[in-house]
């Protein structure tokens, strides 16, 4: 839904950009009959009022601030949540478990984060400890 939400929501500039093309060419149907029906029958499929009904319902189920998205993990996020709270019960039930499950990872990325942080500081002190003693030895 996201993707033909953005797709309707060209379709009035394609078909601006596609009669522009059509008087720039010159397009008359005694010229090239295939290509100027083709471009007509395109222009009247992108201006049908239609869409206008379709892109009007799909605005009704899908959050404001929802769009299609190319990244995949971005795409899975608006995926989850395009559609508004409360239109669905059971998809309310699995957002609430994807977030979750995404608190859940992220603490478990914390804590590994921390873990290695305290093993380098360890690291680091194992480190100094065995610079005294070796200069100490050498000192003597």
């Amino acid at each position: 839904m996201l993707f033909l939400k953005e797709a309707i929501k060209v379709s009035e500039s394609l078909a601006e950009i596609l009669l522009q093309l059509q008087s720039e060419f010159d397009l008359e149907e005694s010229d090239d009959y295939s290509a100027h029906t083709m471009i007509a029958t395109t222009i009247d499929n992108l201006t049908n009022p239609s869409l206008k009904k379709i892109e009007s319902d799909i605005s009704q189920l899908l959050a404001v601030n929802s769009q299609f998205l190319k990244a995949p993990y971005e795409w899975r996020y608006q995926e989850c949540f395009a559609i508004i709270r409360g239109y669905d019960g059971k998809l309310d039930v699995l957002r609430q478990t994807y977030m979750e499950g995404v608190d859940e990872m992220n603490q478990v990325i914390m804590v590994l984060c921390f873990s290695q942080i305290k093993i380098y500081a360890y690291l680091v002190n194992i480190v100094s400890l065995l610079k005294n003693i070796h200069e100490k030895r050498d000192f003597l």
